[in-house]
């Protein structure tokens, strides 16, 4: 469970999903190198 202005890395080429048990907004960065 993550709480306000905290984050979570989401590995690239793994399968991902997200819950929420409220609305949301959401930033996604993507970093390819």
């Amino acid at each position: 469970v993550l709480g306000e202005g905290e984050m979570i890395i989401l590995p690239a080429g793994k399968t991902h999903a997200l819950k929420s048990l409220e609305q949301f907004k959401m930033v996604l960065t993507m970093i390819r190198s």
